[in-house]
C-alpha cells in the first residue's frame, strides 16, 4: 500500500509518515535465534501452521519458513 502526498497532509505531523527511524537495529525485537528475548518469547507459544481438517493419522512433513 503506498501513501499519497494527500494522505500524508491529512494525518498532520505527528503520524510515521513524517518520521524517520535514525538509530540502529533493534536486535532484541528482530533477532529470534536460540538464547535471544524475541526467539525464546516465540518458542513459548503454538503458532498454527496447517489446516487441522487436513492432518490425517500419518504424520506430514512441512517447511516452515
Amino acid at each position: 500500500m503506498t501513501s499519497s502526498i494527500q494522505d500524508r497532509a491529512q494525518y498532520g505531523p505527528y503520524c510515521g509518515y513524517h518520521q524517520t527511524w535514525e538509530g540502529g537495529s533493534l536486535k532484541d525485537l528482530t533477532e529470534v535465534g536460540p538464547g535471544t528475548p524475541s526467539g525464546e518469547l516465540l518458542r513459548r507459544y503454538w503458532h498454527p501452521v496447517y489446516i487441522a481438517s487436513d492432518v490425517g493419522e500419518l504424520p506430514k512433513l512441512i517447511q516452515v519458513l
